[in-house]
């Protein structure tokens, strides 16, 4: 089974826009891939949905969906590896927690 673990954009891409990132997400349904989120991953994607405008209803049901489809992992490493932006060493340390890389 293939491991990955999607950042903030994929999530607000499928569910603002579809497209390839909702077949992400679909292959996610079919139970072809498996898909790791951490609490800081889906806080963030909480966040920009919310600027975005999603009202509280739909945050539930978004809430809901990305809860269907992934597997909620706690890392327990802080890798601070990327320097320029220092959100995408959460991506790092959920696919490091998940095994997706080692």
């Amino acid at each position: 089974m293939v491991k990955i673990v999607c950042d903030t954009n994929i999530y607000t891409s499928a569910i603002l826009f579809g497209g390839v990132c909702e077949k992400i997400l679909e292959l996610a349904r079919k139970k072809q891939i498996e898909i790791y989120i951490s609490p800081a991953i889906l806080s963030e994607t909480l966040i920009v949905l919310t600027r975005k405008g999603s009202s509280d209803q739909l945050m539930i049901q978004i809430l809901a969906e990305i809860n269907s489809l992934t597997n909620l992992i706690t890392p327990q490493k802080k890798p601070s590896i990327i320097k320029e932006k220092e959100a995408d060493n959460r991506i790092l340390e959920c696919a490091e927690e998940s095994k997706v890389i080692t």
